[in-house]
């Protein structure tokens, strides 16, 4: 009799249990009715508001129950209006969500759900299926959805009713890099809202994706070398909503170097239009790649230089072979005033010189990326003199050092010379001064020692005037004596030694189309190893140096 006893309190203690249970989730559903304006829905079937304790909403139009318990709720297309109540995180054995708005040119139900997303949505730790697409929501996405480790569906995407107004959300704000946790996601689609920063390299950590739609943000910053990863990739959408959307003309933030996207599927299609990009990766990865142009202006880089007043330059970035020919696939084409002056190929400075008086711009193409021209941007030069006479500005190598030189036969005014070096001719750091003469029209002779040299080292003077104004001289450009990088034996067979390395350098040794196929630490007196490479040329950069090696085998 004890043990029926038993039974009956467990079974009364359990239908207690049950029924509080499924009474949080009638009330959870009935708080959502009341914030959605559900006297307005399309379909409102069976839902009972103002029903009592105990009514069971399982029958309600768009509810799905399994055990006992709320585990879908799909409203889709069902003119919700109003926000997200905090007691949606109540219905904890939800499974699938669905408040999807409805679809853009229905009138019925445009505009959807707006508010903030509340945090406690963090809490339904058993959804596999989330869709708040097509809402208005403000604030931010929260990083309580990165507790969601059962999703494998999400869309806090915007669809808009109408492209002339408001043709992007107003959800704003970082990716939480807790979405990063969601590694059972093979959707996630947060397409045209307002979100902005970095995309966070923890995305990376979602290899199960196969669509990720971010296209039409704000984003900044560099595409992360994690999104490689995306082994199940089918479409990754980056590109940005411009032209007539954010105004016209506009383009993203996100610039390169587009990262190694070998490992996305063949398949794969990657879109990265109205950019800032250049040719940088985009030549190496141009088979991933469905869509990637325009791309942003270009900046026009104009310096001063001697005899002729001025050198115009653009970066456009693309695969470049290293010393001794320096070279990469691009084509510049240079305008002044509209007519074409100058066409260079293959030259990695991407510049010439210029008299000025005049409007110039640049066009470069390269021939791995077919379909993209990068423009720069239009400046007008004026025609220019340094306020000295600089009869002579040279550079030469001896004992390990660069030894710069200028004359002068007039000067005026002159406070002093700055001496500023660069790697590249783009960014220069100054290194020196040496005071002037004032105002003389007799022979100056002047003089500086480089002690720390590169391979290519680029000089230029930055002549000041006592009263602040200066004025840049051309550049000049010194080789180092001897190759810094020296790889042994060279045809290799199964390993080579590096020599002269610094400390801390790493190996890097890319195929002529500029895929990485190694990556390694050097240490002294320990090779690299080369079994994994079939015969043929091969790149290796260590540091700034880039030379060839041979595998023969």
């Amino acid at each position: 009799m004890k043990k029926y006893y038993l039974f009956f309190a467990l079974l009364c203690s359990v239908s207690v249990s049950f029924g509080q249970t499924l009474e949080d989730d009638r009330l959870s559903l009935v708080a959502l009715y009341n914030a959605t304006n559900g006297d307005d829905w399309t379909n409102k079937t069976g839902w009972n508001p103002s029903g009592a304790p105990g009514d069971n909403p399982c029958g309600w139009y768009g509810v799905t129950c399994e055990g006992g318990r709320v585990t879908e709720l799909n409203l889709r297309k069902n003119a919700t209006f109003g926000y997200l109540p905090v007691e949606i995180g109540n219905l904890s054995a939800l499974e699938v969500l669905n408040l999807n708005a409805n679809d853009p040119g229905d009138l019925q139900g445009w505009g959807g759900i707006s508010g903030v997303i509340p945090a406690e949505l963090g809490n339904l730790t058993n959804l596999e299926y989330l869709d708040l697409g097509g809402n208005r929501f403000t604030g931010s996405i929260p990083s309580s959805l990165g507790n969601l480790l059962n999703l494998t569906f999400l869309d806090i995407s915007y669809k808009a009713f109408d492209f002339g107004f408001d043709p992007v959300g107003e959800l704003g704000g970082a990716i939480p890099i807790e979405l990063g946790n969601l590694i059972n996601l093979k959707y996630l689609d947060l397409s045209y809202q307002n979100l902005s920063g970095n995309l966070p390299g923890e995305l990376g950590n979602l290899t199960a994706l196969e669509f990720m739609k971010l296209g039409g943000n704000i984003f900044e910053g560099t595409i992360p070398a994690s999104f490689g990863n995306f082994t199940n990739l089918e479409v990754l959408d980056l590109h940005y909503f411009g032209d007539f959307v954010r105004g016209y003309g506009s383009y993203g933030a996100l610039h390169g170097p587009i990262p190694d996207l070998s490992g996305l599927p063949t398949t794969a299609k990657v879109y990265i239009s109205n950019h800032s990009f250049t040719f940088d990766g985009m030549d190496t990865n141009v088979s991933r790649l469905a869509s990637y142009s325009p791309q942003a202006l270009l900046p026009l880089s104009v310096s001063p230089a001697f005899p002729l007043p001025y050198i115009i330059s653009v970066d456009a970035g693309g695969l470049e072979t290293g010393y001794p020919t320096y070279s990469n696939n691009n084509t510049y084409k240079f305008f002044e005033n509209g007519t074409l002056i100058a066409t260079l190929v293959g030259d990695i400075s991407g510049q010439i010189f210029v008299n000025g008086g005049a409007t110039y711009k640049v066009e470069v193409t390269n021939s791995l990326v077919p379909g993209l021209t990068l423009y720069s941007e239009e400046v007008f030069i004026e025609l220019g003199s340094m306020p000295v006479t600089l009869v002579s500005f040279t550079a030469k190598n001896e004992n390990s050092n660069n030894i710069i030189t200028w004359r002068t036969t007039s000067e005026v005014n002159n406070s002093g010379f700055e001496i500023e070096k660069s790697a590249d001719m783009k960014k220069f750091i100054r290194i020196g001064f040496v005071d002037g003469h004032g105002s003389s029209e007799e022979l100056q002779t002047y003089s500086i020692t480089d002690t720390e040299v590169w391979p290519i080292t680029y000089y230029r003077l930055k002549q000041i005037d006592h009263n602040g104004k200066f004025e840049y001289s051309r550049i000049i450009s010194i080789k180092r004596n001897r190759s810094f990088l020296h790889l042994y034996p060279n045809p290799a067979s199964n390993e080579f030694f590096v020599s002269d390395f610094q400390k801390n350098d790493n190996a890097v040794i890319y195929d002529l189309r500029g895929k990485v196929l190694l990556n390694q630490k050097l240490t002294s007196g320990k090779p690299i190893s080369t079994t994994q490479l079939p015969n043929g040329i091969y790149i290796v950069t260590v540091g700034n140096e880039t030379t060839r090696i041979v595998i023969e085998k």
